[in-house]
């Protein structure tokens, strides 16, 4: 966090110092989870393992809760599958942000790709029954 801060990168109004200080550990799940609305679960990319700690916030959470998880390539059914929670479910994978090239023949590349993307997307709605 001292990285950050010096880099100009850290987030919030604190400094490092006083995040540092705000940061506490806990050996109980229960304990950890207290007063959360979203969960962010960030384990190895091990279905099983994933399951049971989802597994263990299920039976922890109330309804006002967000579940989430980090992973990158495991299906949400596998993940959350007999969850009673599971509506309150997601993926969101906690990227970095890569610096993205400008310079013009990236930017016509990615136009172009996002301009593809709209077509499709245009497409597959014209396809679709009204509502």
């Amino acid at each position: 966090m001292k990285l950050l801060e010096q880099s100009s990168s850290l987030k919030g109004s604190l400094s490092a110092e006083q995040q540092l200080f705000l940061i506490t550990g806990c050996s109980n799940i229960q304990e950890a989870v207290e007063g959360a609305i979203h969960i962010q679960e960030c384990v190895p990319e091990d279905l099983e393992l994933k399951k049971k700690v989802f597994a263990q916030l299920d039976g922890i959470i109330g309804d006002d809760v967000v579940l989430s998880s980090s992973t990158s390539c495991l299906l949400p059914s596998q993940l959350f599958a007999g969850l009673v929670h599971v509506k309150q479910c997601i993926v969101a994978h906690p990227a970095m942000c890569v610096k993205v090239p400008d310079d013009p023949e990236h930017l016509a590349a990615r136009r172009q790709w996002r301009d593809q993307c709209l077509m499709r997307l245009a497409k597959l709605k014209s396809q679709m029954p009204s509502q």
